[in-house]
């Protein structure tokens, strides 16, 4: 049956026909056969409350919904990096949902410290939103409907240690299971060995790689700060070039190997498959010969982190990530003497002072550890001398 209805959608799945209302971003299920009384009233139950929706009035001036909307106007905002963007767009909706209608200038700093708090289960979705309503405060401050950042100076809530550089045995237990020109293996060795984003490697092409250096050009992170030592330190954008080393060179070369195999079996076949123009110009690819994407390439080492014998996967229970890799590659470079200077032109100034504040408080544990235990060296040498007293 054929029925000329606004907003209709009807997609075909498993050889049925379902039907839907569409509109504005959202897609509801009509009850009811089509064409049946129940299918009619369903949709005019629907249609009327979206009529409604759009017969209100526009966003009131000075309002949080008017601020949003502002701020998504701006370059700032637009020149933010898609994954930001997209991490943005869940605060800014909730808050227009929650509280759209309010006067910005009805927001004082309780306002957002009870924000806070309303998430304090989830930390860090509880410091995601001080992190925007000051970034809106600040736009707000801007256009003069306030005087006073009111989230400026709101205490962050602790997240625990977060990611940690892997250890050489977790590294040798990933290597042992995963070979040389496995998919697994050289992503692995990608991020071990250049110290950059699971983005920045998943953005690595053939071109980049010349003279024996990878050119990286790292993702812009839209001055995104990090909490360190109790400072923020900002972070950016910018190219740097990374020398390939030894382990990273066989594993590329074990990389292309297995990849030309790939395509000479596609072509190889009665009927030739398509080579997806991916696998000639990006240095990652899936099983289809996509590209990578940043959240595709911490997936796959989380996956393959999983299926190692004895290896704790996941920050919250002080296991491995994929961003920790990028961690180790900062601690071995220090363990090799390279200076921190060194070290921050390749993974970054941001991840730099991190691991250089993890390795004071290892080294600071070590000698706390050396200090106890030369402490009660000379106790435990004397108990045992001490004669043992038969009991009663």
């Amino acid at each position: 049956m054929r029925i000329k209805l606004d907003y209709i959608w009807q997609p075909k799945a498993k050889g049925r026909t379902y039907t839907y209302y569409r509109r504005d971003g959202q897609r509801l299920r009509i009850a009811g056969e089509l064409g049946s009384a129940e299918f009619f009233a369903d949709y005019q139950r629907i249609h009327a409350t979206f009529e409604k929706l759009s017969q209100q009035p526009a966003t009131k001036p000075g309002s949080l919904k008017a601020l949003i909307t502002d701020y998504k106007t701006t370059k700032k905002y637009l020149d933010r990096a898609v994954k930001t963007k997209k991490s943005y767009l869940r605060y800014l909706s909730t808050l227009e949902r929650d509280y759209g209608d309010l006067a910005v200038s009805t927001m004082p700093m309780p306002f957002v410290v009870a924000l806070r708090d309303k998430y304090q289960d989830t930390p860090r979705t509880a410091n995601g939103y001080i992190q925007v309503m000051s970034i809106l405060m600040k736009r707000a401050k801007e256009k003069g409907w306030i005087t006073h950042n009111p989230a400026q100076g709101v205490e962050l809530l602790d997240t625990g240690e977060g990611h940690r550089p892997w250890d050489e045995d977790e590294i040798a237990a990933y290597r042992a299971r995963w070979s040389l020109g496995t998919l697994e293996r050289t992503a692995f060795e990608l991020a071990l060995n250049t110290g950059q984003r699971g983005g920045d490697c998943a953005a690595m092409e053939h071109i980049h790689i010349k003279d024996g250096t990878i050119a990286v050009k790292q993702l812009k992170l839209g001055g995104k700060r990090k909490r360190i030592r109790g400072k923020r330190k900002s972070t950016g954008g910018g190219r740097v070039w990374v020398p390939i080393s030894n382990d990273l060179r066989v594993a590329l070369n074990a990389w292309a190997a297995r990849q030309q195999a790939w395509i000479q079996d596609r072509l190889n076949r009665k009927r030739p498959l398509p080579i997806h123009i991916d696998v000639k110009k990006m240095i990652l690819t899936g099983e289809k010969g996509k590209a990578f994407t940043d959240g595709t390439f911490s997936h796959k080492i989380n996956d393959a982190s999983k299926k190692v014998p004895g290896l704790v996967v996941g920050a919250k229970i002080g296991g491995v990530t994929p961003h920790g890799l990028r961690l180790a590659a900062a601690t071995r470079l220090f363990e090799l003497g390279l200076s921190w200077d060194v070290i921050a032109s390749i993974t970054g100034h941001d991840t730099a002072e991190m691991v250089a504040y993890y390795t004071e408080q290892k080294r600071k544990a070590k000698l706390a550890i050396g200090a106890l235990n030369a402490a009660t060296a000379g106790t435990a040498e004397q108990t045992a001398t001490e004669p043992v007293k038969p009991s009663l």
